[in-house]
């Protein structure tokens, strides 16, 4: 799996293009809707973005974030196991708050779970959302910091609810 920060980084998007207010990832496949509020920002990695409310980072690079991305797994069901362990070697107090759960999205059937660890002295709020689709798993993710209301509200659910493969 690849690595996954707790800091964007401050580069432009390079294999994001946008249309009105669609934003098109062809490297991955993928468009979502990107709300008037939002910006779209690459990860260090390839093939991970971050989508934040501009008004929640006024310059800064950090928590909260949605973060959106896609894997190439072969067997879907055992994705969030492997995640987890993935996880673990960033975040060895990592825990989970609320286990695989089926929601639906935009008409989509999708899982999530909710992790919680530590991060700086707070306790980070991690909710993941897994779609499979045509041997990739799109997975869409916020960290948020309840303590001090570092929220993203429902910009995760807007951004995988409105995923269409390209």
């Amino acid at each position: 799996m690849d690595n996954e920060y707790n800091q964007q980084s401050s580069s432009d998007v390079s294999g994001a293009a946008e249309q009105k207010d669609r934003a098109f990832f062809r490297d991955i496949h993928l468009s979502v809707v990107i709300p008037d509020d939002a910006a779209v920002q690459n990860a260090e990695d390839e093939h991970f973005y971050y989508v934040f409310h501009v008004a929640d980072h006024n310059g800064s690079s950090s928590i909260p974030y949605v973060i959106l991305g896609a894997y190439n797994f072969s067997h879907p069901e055992k994705f969030f196991p492997s995640f987890l362990n993935f996880m673990m070697k960033s975040y060895p107090d990592i825990r989970v708050v609320e286990s695989e759960t089926t929601v639906f999205l935009g008409g989509k059937q999708m899982t999530r779970v909710i992790y919680e660890y530590n991060v700086s002295g707070y306790t980070c709020r991690d909710t993941r959302i897994a779609w499979p689709s045509d041997g990739l798993v799109y997975m869409f993710g916020s960290k948020e910091i309840p303590q001090i209301n570092y929220y993203v509200g429902n910009l995760l659910e807007k951004v995988a609810g409105s995923a269409e493969r390209i």
